[in-house]
């Protein structure tokens, strides 16, 4: 953020960085301003308390303009919903299914909105159109709509997605069984779907994932953000379902060139899963983008996203930070710093932390890993061809960097939306709003089946 790095930080024990990170941005806003002349803004996500909380809509329909990410947005939900799919999806059935119906009704609420737009801006003076608010006006694709929409009954939904030429290719096996099989076999492919989507029902979720702004275009040259996703452990399995989705519509956006430098900070990383994300990974630092995950344990990380891709994104970090761990995270890290000796000199200074003899290189041991004290870590530093690093791989004690006491932590912005309100007024605020969308959905249905004529 001291470099006008643009950002975007996983907070999984909100608001502690969230707090820091605002401070920080509140002390160098002059200096940003005054040598770009474009102000980053300052975003948080918080499903905890919402006073402090912006909202967003990354399903924002302008955004879309292919199906395909809507697929891939609709596999990432599933995904975190259905944390056992992640390990089995591939070639399943059942599972293709259900990514292609959730993809079908993503799309679906995109084209019913940019229907609506032009409807709209047809009754418009043409001066008029360009002016039109439609985020504001017209938003009906967002994950709560598409929830209430994907969770109605199957014989009321089927028709509406088969009568969008758009959507034949999602719905040619859905199709097949819906006409040609028993209603009970669909009833079992679409019921999981159905209930897994149940579970983020919550007036809460509902309030924050129907705003008029996308968000996830963090490093957008003209309206640069930075942007806090707050979670907490307590409640991680529900809200990190919308904080995923977010963090993987947001690393598809961002991984483009011309755009500003950006960073990309997750604590607690595989308590998110983000699909595909060692793509992002691979490519990140040609489109200037810093990416940070903090892990607890390199097992941790294959019980979340596979053995195969844990050792992708592993291999694929150019730099490793580690401090005391034990098992096989810790061969894995010594033999990677192993190998990272091979082509240096170690200074003798690191005799405690090598293991050597006359017939064998300097290597690193796990055991000296396991055993490190408090402050040293061990790691490697990815180098440049134009300055390579004389020493990539170091041991060393870090000295902590002194954050200010809390009393000298900005506090986090509140929403005026929702400043004044009690407790109780919050919600039935949320309660309304909640059945308000059912109620749009509920009517988009019914309006839909009449113009189609269907009964």
């Amino acid at each position: 953020m001291d470099k006008e790095f643009t950002m975007a930080i996983y907070d999984y024990k909100s608001p502690e960085l969230s707090r820091l990170a605002y401070t920080h941005y509140v002390d160098n806003l002059e200096k940003t301003t005054n040598q770009s002349g474009v102000s980053p803004s300052f975003h948080v996500i918080n499903f905890t308390d919402l006073r402090y909380s912006s909202r967003c809509n990354p399903f924002l329909a302008e955004r879309f303009t292919d199906s395909f990410e809507a697929f891939l947005a609709a596999k990432n939900l599933l995904y975190n919903v259905n944390r056992s799919w992640i390990l089995k999806a591939e070639g399943d059935f059942f599972i293709e299914v259900a990514i292609n119906y959730l993809t079908a009704c993503i799309w679906y609420m995109k084209l019913y909105n940019d229907r609506q737009v032009a409807n709209y801006e047809d009754r418009l003076p043409t001066e008029e159109r360009a002016e039109a608010n439609k985020s504001n006006r017209f938003n009906y694709c967002t994950l709560p709509h598409i929830i209430e929409f994907a969770t109605s009954p199957y014989e009321e939904i089927i028709p509406l997605l088969n009568a969008e030429p758009e959507l034949a290719h999602l719905m040619e096996g859905i199709t097949s069984i819906y006409e040609n099989d028993t209603h009970e076999h669909m009833e079992g492919l679409l019921t999981v779907i159905q209930l897994s989507l149940s579970t983020l029902k919550n007036p809460v979720l509902y309030w924050i994932m129907t705003g008029s702004e996308a968000l996830v275009d963090i490093n957008s040259p003209t309206n640069p953000k930075i942007l806090c996703l707050g979670n907490d452990p307590a409640l991680g399995h529900l809200f990190s379902v919308p904080l995923a989705l977010i963090s993987h519509l947001m690393a598809r956006q961002v991984n483009h060139p011309h755009l500003r430098p950006s960073a990309l900070i997750f604590d607690e990383f595989p308590t998110l899963y983000i699909d595909e994300f060692d793509t992002l990974l691979a490519t990140a630092r040609s489109n200037k983008i810093a990416l940070c995950l903090s892990v607890q344990d390199l097992t941790q990380l294959e019980n979340q996203y596979g053995k195969a891709k844990a050792q992708s994104l592993f291999t694929m970090s150019g730099t490793i930070l580690a401090g005391k761990v034990v098992g096989t995270s810790a061969q894995r890290i010594a033999d990677r710093l192993t190998k990272g000796l091979e082509a240096v000199k170690p200074p003798r200074s690191w005799s405690f932390f090598l293991k050597e003899n006359a017939t064998q290189s300097p290597r690193v041991s796990p055991a000296t890993l396991g055993a490190l004290p408090y402050g040293c870590f061990a790691g490697e530093v990815a180098t440049l061809l134009d300055a390579p690093a004389t020493q990539p791989v170091f041991f060393a004690q870090v000295t902590a960097h002194k954050v200010k006491p809390d009393l000298n932590l900005a506090e986090l912005p509140i929403n005026p939306e929702l400043a004044t309100l009690t407790d109780k007024q919050l919600d039935q605020r949320l309660n309304e709003h909640m059945a308000t969308i059912q109620r749009e959905v509920a009517d988009l249905i019914q309006q839909e089946r009449q113009r189609l004529k269907l009964r």
